[in-house]
Formats: C-alpha cells, sequence, structure tokens
C-alpha cells in the first residue's frame, strides 16, 4: 500500500456555500484575509479549492508529493500502558494518558467541552505557561463542529482537542530519540547492546529509512514538530475539523491511499479515472503521528529537518514560524502556503504553544 499526503486539504462538505463563507469570514476574523484570498474558495483548479469541497474538478491533476511510511512502531501499545527501555534494558513506565470516550453513539463538543471544563484546560493558560496540557485523547472528531457558529469558540475546541495529542506524539519521539542517544554513545565507545535494544535500535533504522550506522541522519528524522506547526496545518487541511474527511475518517492532514484494499474515504464527484482515496484513521492521534512521520521522513522535507538539526545545535526552542520554511513542497502554491501558516500561527496566538508541556499523570 502507498500513502500520499496531498498539498492542501482546507475541506468543508461538498457544495455547501455556507461552509464556504464560514471558512473565509474565519480566515478574515483571524486577521488572514489577505492571504486567503490569493487563495479564492471558488477555485476549483487548485488544491485548494478541491478539497474545500471534499471534491476534484477541473483539468489538472492535483500532485501528491508526499509519501506516508509505516507510523512509529510503538504507536501500537496501549495508550494507558506503554513502556520503554533504556539502553540498559531497564523498563520505564510511560506516562498515563487519558481517553475520552464518547457519552453517546459519538463525540462531541459538548463532550469535549465538559472535559476540558472539569480538567481547568483553558488556552490562555498554556500561553502564559501558568497550566500545563491535560493529557486527554479524543476518540473522534467531533462531528457537530461545523455547527459551532462563534468562530473563537469552534477554534478553541480545535485547538484543545489536537494540543495534547501533538504534545503526547512529541512526548514519543523525545523518549525515542533519547535512547537512540544513548545506544549511539554505547555504540561509538565499544560497549555492549542488549539484544532487545539492538533489534528496536535496527527497527529505527529500518521505520526511518536510513541506512544502519548513519546515525545523524537517524537523529535529524527522529524528532519533535513544534505544536504550532501542527495546529496551524491542521486548520488549513481540515477546515478546522469540519471537512468531511475530518469528521468521518479522522483525516486531519489528507493523506491520499490508492489499491482496492486501502482504506479510505472517495471524494465526492471524483474525475473518472482516478483511483485516490483520502486515508482514514481510526483516531486523530494516528493521523496526527501519521502527520508527524511524513515530515520526519520525506525528502521533500528535508530542508525542514534540516532548519530544526541546526535550532537543535543553537540550543533554541523549535517554533513553527521558522520550521514553516520547510514547506514550501505541502502545497503547489509554494510560499503563499508557506505564509498561510505563518499567518494563522500568528493571528491565533499558537507560537507560545510550543513551550507547553504535559501535565503530570498525577496531578
Amino acid at each position: 500500500m502507498v500513502d500520499t499526503t496531498i498539498d492542501t486539504n482546507t475541506g468543508g462538505r461538498s457544495n455547501r456555500s455556507d461552509n464556504r463563507a464560514a471558512l473565509f469570514a474565519m480566515g478574515f476574523a483571524a486577521g488572514i484575509g489577505v492571504i486567503l484570498a490569493m487563495s479564492t474558495l471558488s477555485d476549483q483548479g487548485s488544491l485548494t479549492g478541491y478539497l474545500r469541497s471534499d471534491r476534484l474538478s477541473g483539468d489538472e491533476r492535483p500532485t501528491a508529493r508526499v509519501s506516508l511510511s509505516l507510523l512509529p512502531t510503538d504507536l501500537n501499545a496501549p495508550l494507558d500502558t506503554a513502556t520503554d527501555q533504556t539502553d540498559d534494558a531497564t523498563t520505564q513506565p510511560r506516562a498515563t494518558n487519558r481517553r475520552l470516550s464518547p457519552s453517546g453513539d459519538a463525540m462531541t463538543v459538548a463532550d469535549l467541552e465538559s472535559e476540558f471544563t472539569a480538567l481547568n484546560y483553558r488556552l490562555d493558560d498554556i500561553r502564559a505557561q501558568t497550566m500545563t496540557v491535560p493529557r486527554v485523547i479524543a476518540v473522534s472528531v467531533p462531528g457537530d463542529l461545523e455547527e459551532i457558529q462563534e468562530i473563537d469558540r469552534r477554534k478553541a475546541v480545535f485547538f484543545k482537542m489536537l494540543l495534547p495529542l501533538v504534545l503526547i506524539t512529541n512526548e514519543r519521539l523525545a523518549v525515542d530519540r533519547k535512547r537512540l542517544q544513548a545506544l549511539r554513545e554505547r555504540e561509538m565507545t565499544g560497549k555492549s547492546i542488549a539484544a532487545d535494544d539492538a533489534a528496536w535500535m535496527t527497527a529505527q533504522f529500518e521505520s526511518y529509512r536510513v541506512e544502519a550506522g548513519q546515525w545523524d541522519l537517524l537523529l535529524r528524522r527522529v524528532d519533535e514538530v513544534p505544536p504550532s506547526l501542527a495546529l496551524a496545518q491542521a486548520a488549513v487541511e481540515s477546515g478546522w475539523g469540519t471537512s468531511r474527511f475530518a469528521r468521518e475518517g479522522n483525516a486531519l492532514f489528507g493523506q491520499w491511499v490508492w489499491g482496492e484494499g486501502a482504506e479510505g474515504l472517495v471524494p465526492e464527484q471524483r474525475k473518472d479515472g482516478l483511483t485516490h482515496k483520502i486515508k482514514v484513521f481510526d483516531t486523530p492521534l494516528e493521523a496526527v503521528a501519521a502527520y508527524i512521520k511524513n515530515l520526519n521522513t520525506h525528502r521533500a522535507y528535508r530542508s525542514l529537518r534540516d532548519i530544526r538539526a541546526k535550532m537543535r545545535r543553537e540550543g533554541s526552542t523549535l517554533n513553527g514560524v521558522a520550521l514553516a520554511a520547510g514547506l514550501e513542497s505541502y502545497s503547489e502554491k509554494g510560499h503563499e502556503y508557506i505564509e498561510l501558516i505563518r499567518g494563522i500561527i500568528s493571528a491565533n496566538e499558537l507560537r507560545p504553544l510550543d513551550k507547553a508541556k504535559l501535565r503530570n499523570p498525577q496531578a
């Protein structure tokens, strides 16, 4: 099966002028109307137009640029019992995360808001670094997000749902990165490596498509993505969680799949001769992990990884505004897409979230 991440996915339900108007108004309300105006909602020949309407039209087929490799190996571990081993094969339990199950048959905005209130979860506190982010995991994108007419409320629910997922994925990457650094040190100094650690190390090289022994390249790939970047791209790619792909398949970043056995949603009014689907995920957490794995492995994002590696060497905090410079290949719009993402980060005060920390499980 071959998966790819398409250029952009700002989708709302097809043939719904109210959704398009809402998305356009949301852009202006956020202070980025000028940027969005460069990509008109009625432009169905572009990827942006196609995905806003959940359909493909026009004569030009969108270019699929980003291949999706296997998800991180630890994603299959239960979220509340996953463990990691250090380089000396001692086992350390990973922090407990809380699954938020819906009160009825489907997750709703009310379910999320009730949980956020109970957990004293407010974005302003996170931005001010006076509060940590609760380890709450939504099991699906709420299907009624598009019914929320108050723009600020819709954005808050969307960001608060996604932020813990990005931080949890980054936390796992940080653990893996630290373990790899320890194993590299052991290998370079001639120390013995336990069989379990050696097998895990080999699996990481294979998973990230790096030749054995190329430690610097592997560590460039096993690294975090700042929340501001992930949240801004998810907003664009999923229409703030209101696209059909997001609501029905937890597809927040628009991976394409091909093949009869591929699980995905067929875009409405897909052109004859095209066979792609939009990859679906069991949970939003899986979608976030797949998106980060794409950025960490595909050749189109080498410049993003180079920028990140430079920031690591300088001891700088990773931030989405800087790393957005490496997203030119994410969209056929190139630099305009970069400015769109940066505009969303700025207008929605997402950059302070790059310093957000997950809440202690005992808190």
